[in-house]
C-alpha cells in the first residue's frame, strides 16, 4: 500500500469549489485519506518543502505562492496512489494540461495548478515526514471523514477558469498590461468566490501575475 502527500494549493482553496472537486475526485478513485489538515504555510515549511529547487529562479515564487492562503494537506493511501494521483492532476503547467485532468479543467496558468502530489515513493516519504513534523499533519480516524465533508462543502456556482485563462493568455502575449491583468484577475476571483478573504484574493492574484515576471 502506497502513501502520498497531496496539497491543495491556494488557488484550490481560495476558489473553494476547486478544492472540494479535487478532493471528491481523489475519494471517487477509492483512495483513502488518513490525514487531513488546513495549514497556513510558514516560510520555514515552504523553504523545506521546496528545498530541491533552492537557488533556481522560481524558488522564491514557489515559496511565496504556497503561503498566499491556507492550504489543505492530506496523506492519501491506496494502490499505486502516487502515479494515480499525478495522472489525475495532469501536466504541471496548467495551460498545457490535458482537458480531462484536474489541472486541465481548473488550473489557471503555469505553476498556479491546483495541487501538489509527491512524485515518487522517496519523495512521498520525505514530504510526509516534513508535514507531519512541521505542519502538525496527523493520522487519525477522522481524516477520511474530514475529506468527505470537504468534498461536499461547495459545488461550483460560478466557474471563471476560462476567463482567468483568457486574461493570462492576453498577458503572456503582451496584449494587456500587467496592471490591467492584475485588476481583471482580482475581480474575477472575487466574483467567483465572494466569501474569500480579500487579502487571500490579493495574494493569489499577485502569485498569478508573478508567473509572468520570472526570468
Amino acid at each position: 500500500m502506497e502513501a502520498t502527500l497531496v496539497i491543495l494549493k491556494p488557488d484550490a482553496t481560495v476558489r473553494s469549489f476547486v478544492g472540494a472537486y479535487t478532493t471528491k475526485v481523489i475519494l471517487d478513485q477509492g483512495y483513502r485519506v488518513t490525514a487531513f489538515k488546513w495549514v497556513q504555510v510558514t516560510g520555514e515549511l515552504a523553504e523545506k518543502h521546496y528545498e530541491e529547487h533552492a537557488g533556481k529562479p522560481f524558488f522564491n515564487w514557489l515559496t511565496t505562492y504556497i503561503k498566499a492562503a491556507p492550504v489543505v494537506a492530506m496523506k492519501v493511501e491506496g494502490e499505486n496512489v502516487i502515479q494515480g494521483i499525478r495522472r489525475m492532476l495532469g501536466a504541471t503547467m496548467a495551460q498545457k494540461a490535458e482537458p480531462e485532468t484536474i489541472r486541465g479543467k481548473y488550473g489557471i496558468w503555469g505553476g498556479v495548478n491546483v495541487a501538489h502530489a509527491s512524485d515518487s515513493p522517496e519523495t512521498a516519504k520525505r514530504e510526509l515526514a516534513l508535514w507531519l513534523t512541521k505542519a502538525g499533519l496527523k493520522e487519525n480516524e477522522n481524516g477520511q471523514e474530514k475529506a468527505e465533508e470537504y468534498a461536499k462543502s461547495r459545488q461550483a456556482t460560478k466557474d471563471y477558469t476560462k476567463k482567468l485563462r483568457e486574461t493570462c493568455k492576453a498577458l503572456s502575449e503582451r496584449r494587456v498590461s500587467i496592471e490591467h491583468a492584475r485588476e481583471a484577475i482580482k475581480q474575477l476571483l472575487t466574483e467567483e468566490n465572494p466569501n474569500a478573504k480579500p487579502h487571500h484574493i490579493s495574494n493569489l492574484t499577485e502569485a498569478i501575475i508573478q508567473n509572468f515576471l520570472l526570468p
